[in-house]
C-alpha cells in the first residue's frame, strides 16, 4: 500500500472510531467518515465498499492495537506475574486511548444484533484472548502458583466476563472509574485462586 493510501487508512479508521464513541454504529455512515476524514464518499466506497468491510478493518485495527500487550507480556512475564502485568498495560492504555476501548465494546454490542463479518472476526478476537489468559494459566500451574486441579477454563471466564461487566458499566456511565475496578476486581480475583487453590482438593465440587 502506497504512503497515501496510507494514511488516508488511518484517518478514516481513526475517524470511524471518534463516530462510534460518539453516536455508535448507527453513526458511522460512508458519507459521515470520508467528511470527516476530509476524503470523498466515493473514496471511503472504493476502499471498503460497505459499511460493514469498514468496520471489519476498524476492528482488525483494535484487534491488532489489543494483542500488541500480549506481545510485551510475552516477552517478560509468566504465569500469574503476565496476568497481572497484562492487566497493568490495560489500565493504563485506557488512560491514553479510551476511545478504543469505547468502540470495540461498542462494535461488541452491535455483534450481539446482526450476523455481519464483523461478528466472526470479534469471536475470533475473543477465542485469542481466552487461549491467551489459559496459556498463562497453565504456567502458573507449572510454576507451582496454582493448584493442577483449579478449573482454568472456569477461572478464565471469571477474568473475561468480569472484565467485560466493567466495561458495559463504563459505557453507560462515563465517569465510572474503570481503571480503578478493572484493576481491583481483576487482582482479587486472581488473589482468591491463588490463596484458596488448595479448596478444590478439600471440597467436592459439582460432578464429583
Amino acid at each position: 500500500m502506497q504512503q497515501r493510501a496510507i494514511d488516508s487508512d488511518a484517518r478514516m479508521v481513526e475517524q470511524t472510531i471518534l463516530l462510534l464513541c460518539e453516536g455508535g454504529v448507527k453513526a458511522v455512515t460512508l458519507e459521515a467518515v470520508g467528511k470527516r476524514a476530509g476524503y470523498s464518499r466515493g473514496l471511503v466506497t472504493r476502499r471498503y465498499g460497505s459499511k460493514d468491510q469498514l468496520l471489519l478493518r476498524v476492528l482488525n485495527y483494535l484487534a491488532r492495537w489489543c494483542l500488541s500487550t500480549v506481545k510485551d507480556v510475552e516477552n517478560s512475564k509468566k504465569g500469574i506475574a503476565a496476568i497481572c502485568f497484562a492487566i497493568d498495560q490495560a489500565t493504563s492504555r485506557i488512560k491514553t486511548h479510551p476511545e478504543y476501548y469505547r468502540a470495540l465494546f461498542i462494535l461488541w454490542a452491535y455483534t450481539l444484533e446482526t450476523n455481519s463479518v464483523v461478528k466472526n472476526e470479534l469471536l475470533q478476537l475473543s477465542k485469542k484472548s481466552r487461549e491467551q489468559h489459559q496459556f498463562w494459566l497453565l504456567q502458573a500451574q507449572e510454576l507451582g502458583e496454582i493448584s493442577h486441579k483449579i478449573d482454568t477454563e472456569l477461572v478464565v471466564d471469571f477474568i473475561i466476563g468480569q472484565s467485560a461487566g466493567l466495561f458495559n458499566q463504563w459505557l453507560l456511565d462515563p465517569e465510572f472509574k474503570i481503571q480503578d475496578r478493572l484493576h481491583r476486581l481483576i487482582r482479587i480475583q486472581i488473589f482468591l485462586v491463588c490463596k484458596h487453590a488448595s479448596l478444590y482438593e478439600e471440597v467436592a465440587y459439582w460432578g464429583e
